[in-house]
């Protein structure tokens, strides 16, 4: 569980990256304490293979966070600081999931 959490964090962080929220060198101070940690920072590290993104996101829009058809997502904009997003377009998310499997 403690290694799907972090990397979830990775994941978060990379994508408030895509969507100008927070800056990269947040996500390297981020990802090099999981790293120093011994957790995965990557899916690849979790060996997940040949799973399409979409089938991912059928998976998110079932969860407790969803609203309205509307996945909900608490991205960070910088360490120790978080905003709720609402409105964040599936194929941006499912482009990240494709670039990080």
């Amino acid at each position: 569980h403690g290694e799907a959490v972090a990397v979830g964090i990775i994941l978060a962080f990379k994508l408030a990256i895509k969507l100008k929220i927070c800056s990269s060198k947040e996500l390297m101070r981020v990802s090099n304490h999981i790293k120093n940690i011994g957790l995965p920072s990557s899916l690849k590290n979790l060996n997940i293979q040949n799973i399409d993104p979409s089938i991912i996101w059928q998976i998110m829009k079932k969860d407790k966070k969803v609203n309205q058809e509307n996945v909900i997502f608490i991205l960070p904009k910088r360490i120790g600081e978080v905003i709720v997003c609402k409105n964040v377009k599936p194929q941006i998310v499912k482009k990240l999931l494709k670039e990080e499997l």
